[in-house]
């Protein structure tokens, strides 16, 4: 048995969009705030386009364009939900330019959203930002406050014996 447990980097996450980084625990949606999909970050937009924060493949995409999941080299899941309730808006101030099965590459244009349509319609325009899969032998480590989606807002380490 080892005496220390080495920890590697392993993914650095850029911010998908601009804005405002907070925990996810602080989002007025109680399955996110809790944790239950997984943990990861709530952003406050200033800028409504949406960028791959990392290289990744489109796992899928929601018909109503609000959300979609990414999966990474190592199989790591991110789920990109944006604002609250928008399923209700069936795909209405959303428009995508990713499909499904394509591979992107840190920083490319996935999805868009019309920052004052969803401030009228939704209950929320904020962006989660969930790591739907991490395990007890990976961390998730972030950073709080304003960021560009060419900053690194977080990283996924694994822990090793």
């Amino acid at each position: 048995m080892a005496l220390f447990k080495r920890k590697t980097k392993d993914i650095n996450i850029y911010s998908p969009m601009d804005g405002e980084v907070h925990s996810i625990t602080e989002t007025d949606d109680k399955a996110f705030a809790s944790q239950m999909m997984g943990d990861g970050v709530m952003i406050r937009p200033t800028e409504g386009t949406v960028y791959a924060p990392c290289d990744a493949t489109v796992e899928m995409i929601f018909p109503t364009k609000h959300a979609m999941g990414l999966r990474l080299k190592d199989q790591t899941a991110i789920l990109l939900h944006f604002g609250l309730d928008t399923v209700e808006l069936n795909g209405k101030g959303f428009e995508v330019f990713v499909e499904s099965g394509q591979k992107v590459s840190q920083g490319d244009p996935l999805m868009k959203g019309n920052l004052a349509y969803l401030k009228e319609h939704a209950k929320d325009n904020c962006l989660i930002v969930v790591f739907t899969e991490i395990n007890e032998e990976r961390k998730l480590s972030y950073k709080n406050g304003s960021f560009t989606h060419e900053d690194i807002i977080a990283e996924i380490t694994t822990i090793k014996d």
